[in-house]
């Protein structure tokens, strides 16, 4: 089961990479999305109010 988690895991990054790679924007933009969760969590720490505003509009963004 670990195994098959970590497969698909790597199959989503890649073809995260590959469908970025399709997209005009810099590459810079890649991680800077890719940690916008965490990002978020560390607003949180630092003001709670907008740091719970900042992850729910990310988390919701991201599974829609």
């Amino acid at each position: 089961m670990k195994t098959t988690l970590k497969i698909e895991e790597l199959t989503q990054l890649i073809l995260g990479v590959f469908l970025f790679s399709l997209l005009d924007y810099s590459w810079w933009w890649f991680p800077i999305l890719i940690l916008a969760p965490d990002i978020g969590a560390i607003v949180y720490l630092v003001n709670s109010k907008i740091g719970q505003l900042f992850i729910s509009f990310f988390i919701i963004k991201r599974f829609q």
